[in-house]
């Protein structure tokens, strides 16, 4: 509401003094969200989508703040005389930070700042998604140490936020995570060019893909730049989220296989998820 009265007190000063600019400023506002109201396209009706088709309104909505807060400061300073210059829009920053969502999207750690559980609804009593009534004990265990200390590598998973219950699990250990592929190295691509959905290859051509929170199980100089100390196989996602959906279906028996011949027996296992150490030497010796 306040940055709504901002703009609307910018857009008085520009109908009195621009009115032909603040006639240009809206139509270019209003023309994208109108043609998406009418066009109404596919998931327009989630918050963030919606946000996304509408940014031109953003540049807008801030040029009219901003002329409102510059006013005000000339406004002050005919009063007081000696107002510091940049105070009012110093304070109108720092109240919309503090009263909006980036503090608690930006706790630390936080790997799913645009996970659904912080992005669709900005209110969690209108977000309708809820975490899971218990989380596997390991997690639990892991949040007695302290906190952002050690890294997680999560694998598999599935990049649709609505059936992803990764973040839940970090908001209850506090622990930095980062997701692990496992699409067998030797498989050919499928037709999307992609081993797995939401996977990409092993050995991109050119090495085009660096991401610091995305590594391949069997990349073990991967685990160690990234600092990897635990790597949680999880065995079925598909009975863990909660969904009925092939896309979940993955075979994770071989990478168990492997692990345990690589790093001996798992540190934690259960019926949802197998961890495995692989900070400590690997079974049978040899370096890392």
């Amino acid at each position: 509401m306040a940055l709504v009265a901002l703009v609307l007190a910018g857009g008085l000063v520009l109908a009195r003094e621009r009115p032909r600019l603040l006639a240009l400023l809206a139509a270019m506002a209003l023309a994208v969200p109108v043609a998406i109201l009418a066009a109404r396209p596919v998931s327009v009706d989630e918050p963030i989508v919606a946000a996304r088709y509408c940014l031109v309104v953003l540049p807008v909505a801030l040029l009219l703040a901003a002329v409102a807060l510059a006013r005000g400061e000339q406004w002050l300073r005919a009063r007081i005389g000696a107002w510091p210059p940049g105070t009012l829009t110093a304070l109108a920053v720092v109240g919309l930070f503090v009263a909006g969502p980036l503090p608690r999207l930006h706790a630390r750690p936080n790997n799913w700042t645009h996970h659904g559980s912080f992005q669709y609804a900005y209110d969690p009593a209108r977000l309708d998604w809820r975490c899971p009534p218990e989380v596997p004990r390991f997690y639990r265990e892991l949040a007695t140490r302290p906190p952002a200390s050690l890294r997680l590598l999560e694998a598999p998973w599935w990049h649709a936020w609505e059936n992803v219950y990764f973040p839940c699990y970090q908001q209850v250990h506090r622990q930095y995570m980062a997701i692990g592929f496992v699409a067998p190295p030797e498989r050919a691509a499928s037709p999307s060019g992609l081993p797995r959905a939401a996977e990409l290859p092993l050995l991109a051509p050119g090495r085009s893909f660096r991401f610091r929170n995305f590594v391949h199980v069997s990349d073990e100089p991967g685990l160690r730049r990234r600092g990897i100390r635990y790597v949680v196989f999880h065995r079925s996602l598909e009975e863990e989220m909660g969904v009925d959906s092939a896309d979940y279906r993955v075979d994770i028996a071989p990478w168990l296989a492997y692990y345990r011949s690589r790093y001996g027996t798992p540190v934690y296992e259960d019926g949802a998820v197998v961890v495995f150490d692989v900070d400590r030497p690997p079974a049978g010796g040899g370096a890392r």
